[in-house]
């Protein structure tokens, strides 16, 4: 079985989900820094089992809140496997932009996932359409964080009856340079369920990035674009080196736990970010 199929029986299973489950939910996952016109990327690729539910074919903009300024997009694919694929690209100097507060919390509410083992303050995020976001952290030389909670228009229905803001998210580790956190988020609130992906990078040698801010600042004129059919994504991020883990499950009940499940690797459907 995999990870998400567990989710109807996780009030009993959680500690031995890594013996059970034959397969990850976070397939793959690549971090890499890039320049262009002299300007430092950080780019996340992750690799997640979405069951029968596709992520809508679109590009979303990440743009400064206050001064308009283009600062990277996210885009979703289908990768080689047919999992799907999130990717996100963003300037380095958004973390000049970005605020420690919402980059302290999902957007229902909660802490980010202990997993990633970050500090107060060490990561900073910016809105992304009316109820996603983007977060950015470490010290950008040998600590990278780097992430992306999608709210999903769907799951609202599914999570109305969780007590509490809810989480269900699971660990990976790649190799010993890199370590993904995912899963869902949740709460009887509207626009506060979604997915999120999380990425720890921890070079073996420091990164050389260039935080000088994009300049001049000039309105973004990029909008929400769709990019058509799947688009198929070859997937460059390393297998897993052991199964992931469990690493929360806060207030989702059974009843829930099979909603999840249902909406997932029930009807084929798409998953549209808002």
């Amino acid at each position: 079985m995999s990870q998400w199929k567990v989710f109807a029986s996780l009030a009993v299973m959680s500690s031995s989900l890594a013996a059970c489950s034959n397969n990850q939910f976070l397939k793959s996952m690549n971090v890499n820094v890039t320049t262009q016109n002299q300007q430092s990327y950080v780019n996340l690729s992750a690799e997640v089992d979405l069951g029968n539910a596709v992520l809508d074919q679109i590009q979303i903009p990440i743009v400064d809140p206050k001064s308009q300024m283009e600062l990277g997009q996210i885009s979703f694919g289908t990768g080689a496997s047919g999992k799907q694929v999130i990717s996100v690209s963003m300037d380095a100097s958004t973390i000049l932009h970005a605020d420690a507060g919402l980059g302290g919390t999902l957007p229902n509410g909660r802490t980010l996932p202990g997993a990633l083992s970050v500090r107060a303050g060490e990561v900073l995020a910016i809105p992304v359409l009316d109820h996603s976001r983007v977060y950015i952290g470490g010290d950008l030389k040998t600590n990278v964080i780097i992430g992306v909670a999608l709210s999903i228009q769907g799951l609202d229905g599914v999570m109305s009856n969780v007590p509490f803001a809810a989480n269900i998210f699971f660990s990976q580790a790649f190799n010993s340079n890199l370590a993904g956190v995912a899963g869902v988020f949740g709460s009887q609130l509207p626009n506060q369920s979604g997915i999120a992906v999380f990425a720890k990078f921890t070079p073996s040698t420091p990164l050389d990035i260039n935080l000088a801010p994009v300049g001049p600042l000039v309105r973004s004129q990029m909008k929400v674009q769709s990019i058509g059919p799947a688009i198929q994504v070859s997937s460059k991020g390393v297998t897993p080196r052991k199964k992931g883990n469990v690493v929360s499950n806060e207030n989702i009940d059974s009843n829930t736990q099979q909603g999840l499940m249902s909406y997932f690797y029930g009807s084929s459907k798409v998953l549209s970010p808002q």
